[in-house]
């Protein structure tokens, strides 16, 4: 029985788990996107481009590009690329397959009742946001 939009739910790992309902949920973001290949290709590309001022304006016009053509809101993508660390180490070693299997894919925008503890800091600064859905329980 997986969580669902309206659920309240809590950051069960955390010192203060706090409350959030769920206002959105993907299950499965690879699914969501129009061309789940080319996102890839785009994640790919984002992950071996190197510093530079050209390197980088290359890699935000790419971005801007699957953001167009995914159907996704920057939030989205945003959550997913921080939540799965998109950097050059990660895809260097996946690169024989066509999506890694070790991606998380489901995630749930929730708005704080009572914000949780985040790290060292007491308390989540955002009021609202894309999570992973795993890293919640829905209270009982």
């Amino acid at each position: 029985m997986g969580i669902k939009v309206g659920d309240l739910v809590h950051l069960f790992r955390r010192r203060n788990p706090g409350i959030a309902l769920v206002l959105g949920h993907i299950p499965d973001i690879i699914e969501k996107v129009a061309c789940p290949e080319a996102f890839f290709q785009f994640l790919k590309k984002w992950s071996s481009t190197k510093p530079g001022a050209r390197g980088q304006k290359t890699k935000w016009l790419s971005y801007d590009r699957i953001l167009i053509d995914s159907g996704l809101r920057h939030d989205v993508l945003d959550s997913f690329m921080l939540y799965n660390r998109f950097h050059g180490t990660f895809l260097s070693s996946h690169r024989h397959m066509k999506i890694p299997s070790g991606l998380i894919r489901e995630f749930i925008y929730v708005r704080w009742v009572k914000p949780s503890s985040n790290y060292t800091i007491n308390r989540i600064r955002d009021r609202t946001g894309w999570y992973p859905a795993d890293w919640f329980k829905k209270l009982q």
